[in-house]
Formats: structure tokens, sequence, C-alpha cells
């Protein structure tokens, strides 16, 4: 019986052809897969605030926070605080003063009642339904 040598099993046309449809599904499963994951994820609130004015004068000083735009919040609340009772407040000095704003362009003012250079750690949380999230934080010396 006389062997042939040269055949092969598929034509390597056919094999490459094979192939790239193979790579091509696999892509296409993969790439549908992860759009629908990303589909699903939701942005957290965001919001764009800056402090607009700072007035240091020796623990006498204020600064003006700016809420410059609430991109999907439904409102941004500002918080200063300090280590001790060295801010204006409602009534009379405390270590904390917070005000909520719900417009854009709108400026919260903080205002240091001291007798020496104060520290004020100023915070931003956007708010939007249940969910919130810090937008701003910065340490002012007033």
């Amino acid at each position: 019986m006389i062997e042939r040598t040269d055949e092969q099993a598929v034509n390597p046309v056919i094999g490459t052809v094979l192939l790239v449809a193979v790579v091509v599904i696999l892509a296409a499963t993969v790439g549908a897969f992860a759009l629908q994951i990303a589909d699903g994820v939701d942005d957290g609130p965001r919001a764009a605030v800056t402090i607009t004015d700072t007035q240091p004068d020796g623990g006498n000083g204020h600064l003006v926070v700016t809420v410059l735009n609430l991109e999907n919040s439904d409102q941004v609340t500002v918080t200063a605080t300090t280590s001790g009772d060295e801010l204006e407040g409602a009534s009379g000095p405390t270590d904390e003063v917070s005000e909520t704003v719900t417009n854009a362009g709108q400026n919260v003012r903080v205002q240091a009642d001291g007798n020496s250079p104060v520290e004020v750690r100023v915070t931003a949380v956007a708010e939007r339904g249940d969910r919130e999230g810090l937008v701003f934080d910065q340490t002012v010396t007033l």
C-alpha cells in the first residue's frame, strides 16, 4: 500500500479564516458584555466648588466658598470646621459652621472669630437623592 505524505487535514486558507472568525466572535462577545456592565454604572453626585475669596487677618479673617455648578446634584452642604471655638456662628463662637446650597453661584461666607491665626477645614458634600459624595476638601489659615 502506498502512503501519501502530502495530505493536510485543513487547507491553510480555511484554517486562517476559521481562526479569524473565532477571534471576531470572541471580541464581540467580550465587548457586548463590557458595554452592558458600563451602562449599569451610576455616577455619584458631582458639583464644582471653590474658594473665591480669602482674607486672612490674624484670626479675624474670612473666606467665601462658591458653588460654581451643581452638575447632577440636588444640593451641596458646605461645612467649615476648626479645632476650637473660633468661627462666627449663629449664636456666637463655634467650631463648625454648615450651610446647604441649592443653586449654582451661591456663596457661603465663613468668618473667623479668634485672636490668633486659625486653621479652617472646608469641605463640600454633594447630595443627590440618598447618595452623597465629597467634592471639595481644603484647609485654609485665616
